[in-house]
């Protein structure tokens, strides 16, 4: 099985050019979001030094990086990656 992707290039106010770099840089950007993630779930379990404040703001942010990718259909290859 293939996909290919094809891109109009010669134009670059087209749409074409951003769809171009979004797709050449969405692994790089899925292991963002999965770092982020990562750092987020690390200083909720691990850091002992944070105020009960800092750790809800923690949370509540892990919470909405969880409630975007899953709107975005996108937990699979983000926050679940090998």
């Amino acid at each position: 099985m293939k996909a290919i992707l094809k891109f109009d290039l010669s134009n670059p106010e087209k749409d074409d050019d951003f769809d171009f770099k979004l797709a050449v840089k969405s692994k790089d950007l899925a292991f963002v979001i999965y770092d982020l993630n990562d750092f987020l779930r690390s200083e909720i379990k691990r850091n002992d030094s944070l105020t009960d404040e800092q750790y809800k703001v923690y949370e509540t942010i892990q919470n909405k990086l969880i409630e975007f990718v899953t709107d975005r259909d996108v937990m699979n290859i983000t926050l679940e990656m090998p």
